[in-house]
């Protein structure tokens, strides 16, 4: 993690990013400054292609942006008539800017309850952390992943690159949606919470 947040500074301050397999090369100063500066060479922008299928976040098409307008909406109908969903404190949440939302994880539901929970407005821009194991498996749940707006997420590898783009979401005023925990819970207890999104709230105002 240490690793991820110089790379997200560095890419914060240059506009340039390591990735994964220059980091890996990285023993002393001058790998790092080595590393940088192929970087910068080889893509001056800073703009690096991702599993969400675009540069950077990208820009959802108008016909994608319907569609997940259609799904928030039955989401919404359905999850507070169904399971009569009650919500205290909605009011706190911020209307505009950035915003992470870390709930717990006890059912399959509870995604689908977040959105329900969820202003209007918010879910205009919002985003999953999703693990690429469910989310990216085939073409279907990718085409679903990206009208939902789903962060892919490996626990196993990647990692410098799901963190940019949540760093990123979060820079440009977005709403993430990020279960801490990693898991669910069997016991309805808290389980241990990954450090990952820490890494990406230590740098920025949210």
């Amino acid at each position: 993690l240490g690793w991820v947040a110089l790379d997200l500074e560095i890419e914060s301050r240059f506009g340039i990013r390591l990735g994964d397999e220059r980091i890996a090369r990285v023993i002393t100063l001058r790998d790092l400054l080595r590393e940088a500066i192929a970087a910068a060479a080889e893509a001056p922008t800073g703009v690096r292609r991702t599993e969400t299928g675009g540069s950077d976040l990208g820009q959802r098409s108008l016909a994608i942006r319907v569609v997940a307008a259609c799904l928030f909406t039955l989401d919404h109908v359905l999850i507070r008539i169904l399971f009569r969903l009650q919500i205290e404190g909605a009011n706190r949440i911020p209307v505009t800017g950035p915003v992470v939302i870390a709930p717990n994880r006890a059912s399959w539901l509870d995604p689908l309850v977040v959105v329900a929970a969820l202003p209007p407005r918010r879910l205009r821009k919002l985003w999953f952390a999703g693990w690429t194991g469910l989310m990216y498996r085939g073409p279907m749940s990718r085409l679903f992943s990206r009208i939902i707006g789903i962060l892919p997420v490996d626990p196993d590898r990647a990692v410098e690159t799901t963190l940019a783009l949540a760093r990123r979401a979060l820079a440009r005023g977005d709403a993430l949606v990020w279960f801490p925990e990693g898991q669910r819970t069997t016991t309805g207890e808290i389980q241990p919470l990954r450090p990952g999104v820490g890494a990406v709230l230590a740098s920025l105002d949210v």
